[in-house]
């Protein structure tokens, strides 16, 4: 019987180690992910998030690197290495908080359809909102990018609200990640 228990906790210990072994993992997949993603002649710096929208205010994260890191106030902050979240707007010794480009009624300027200069307004969560002339020709699935960030998607329209009467049309867009579900961040300089 001693051994069998003996056997059991061993077994439970291996199960425990297994499971640890795959956060690491995943964790390990999500940096080189973030990493690979960036040109090497930038400086880039990899930071977990302690705080999401869900716990920090405003449509906020805070991030495990600051001042120590050399993080400044402007420095932009993406998701997946790729994925424009939004811009390092405090920063402290060890941490620094990161207001997405979403967060409520903030403008930002973006580019849809290549081309067409539009302004939107953040609705939180990674939600946008542009009203435009109903002439301007938008459809589901058109992104939306910086200005400066040819290939780097900021936003997917997902949907298309208009009336006949009305001259304008209001466009949704929403990210093309979830912010719920990223554990790191890339702070680029």
């Amino acid at each position: 019987m001693d051994e069998n228990k003996s056997l059991k906790q061993s077994l439970k210990d291996a199960e425990l180690a297994n499971l640890e072994r795959d956060v690491l993992f995943g964790d390990n997949v999500a940096l080189r992910e973030a990493l690979g993603r960036k040109p090497e002649t930038k400086d880039i710096f990899v930071g977990v998030i302690l705080s999401k929208p869900n716990a920090s205010p405003y449509d906020t994260l805070i991030i495990d690197i600051g001042s120590e890191d050399s993080i400044v106030l402007g420095d932009l902050v993406f998701a997946h290495g790729d994925v424009p979240l939004g811009t390092i707007d405090a920063v402290y010794g060890n941490t620094a908080r990161v207001k997405l480009f979403s967060t409520p009624k903030e403008t930002i300027k973006v580019i849809i359809k290549g081309n067409i200069y539009i302004d939107v307004v953040g609705k939180g969560g990674g939600n946008f909102e542009a009203i435009l002339p109903r002439d301007i020709q938008i459809a589901e699935g058109d992104v939306l990018t910086l200005p400066n960030m040819s290939p780097q998607i900021i936003a997917v329209v997902s949907m298309i609200v208009s009336d006949p009467r009305d001259p304008s049309q209001k466009i949704l867009a929403k990210s093309p990640i979830n912010i719920q579900e990223l554990k790191f961040v890339v702070v680029e300089k």
